[in-house]
């Protein structure tokens, strides 16, 4: 590349093989000598990506290369929006862990036995996990319903209310706009909402409350009177009661 008549030009080697480049040098008298060196240019190592086009933030997902000439050596870039866990030189493939939303790309970087570099480049698109976040109340009585909202949920998700360990829900489970838990066992307890977005991605949440124990009293009196008569009814008194 450049003026061919001067000291120094460029050769830029588009095929692998051996080849001549020729010079003719003419000194001011005239006379000519012609020189030539043999070239042998090396071919690139080859190398191609695999892996997932689409993933979801938080996830660790693998990518492989094709199978690399002997010798070769490979190095894979950390990516922008995630990081490489493990070690980025492993020839099978590499583990990365996607932190950010967005879209990105996973490069290796491949070096041939006598030199020679090349690199593939995998575009993968990292798609953000879908919103949830439960509201309702933090206690209520043993055997009442409750309603739980999870909140602004992604559109075009899909939701999935968990049966609690204390109680049941009441209802469909799977209504975006929330559910309706009865406590049938007194205690602590939660209810989870996994919510998958349109893309695959998976979140979920949990809302601790606490189901209370409702009062069980005992009337006791006459069961049979008469008009007019005085009866005198009991139950037994509990500290804290009304």
């Amino acid at each position: 590349m450049g003026d061919t008549t001067s000291s120094q030009f460029t050769v830029v080697w588009n095929t692998a093989g051996r080849d001549t480049l020729a010079l003719r040098e003419t000194n001011t008298n005239g006379c000519t000598v012609d020189r030539s060196i043999i070239v042998t240019v090396n071919p690139l190592p080859t190398v191609s990506l695999t892996g997932p086009t689409t993933v979801c933030k938080g996830s660790l997902q693998t990518f492989s290369t094709s199978t690399l000439s002997s010798g070769a050596t490979i190095e894979w870039q950390a990516p922008r929006l995630g990081s490489i866990i493990g070690a980025n030189n492993n020839p099978s493939g590499v583990n990365i862990r996607w932190n950010s939303a967005g879209r990105d790309t996973v490069i290796a970087r491949v070096t041939s036995a006598l030199g020679c570099v090349s690199q593939a480049i995998h575009v993968c698109t990292v798609s953000e996990l879908p919103s949830v976040s439960i509201t309702g109340p933090t206690e209520g009585c043993k055997n009442v319903v409750r309603a739980f909202a999870p909140g602004n949920v992604t559109t075009g998700a899909q939701i999935e209310w968990s049966n609690p360990t204390r109680g049941t829900v009441v209802g469909s489970a799977t209504n975006t706009a929330g559910v309706n838990v009865m406590g049938t066992t007194a205690g602590t307890d939660s209810v989870v909402a996994t919510v998958t977005s349109p893309e695959g991605c998976v979140a979920s949440s949990s809302f601790a409350y606490t189901v209370n124990e409702v009062p069980d009293p005992m009337i006791t009196g006459a069961t049979a009177v008469f008009v007019g008569q005085e009866a005198v009814y009991q139950t037994a008194a509990v500290s804290g009661h009304s």
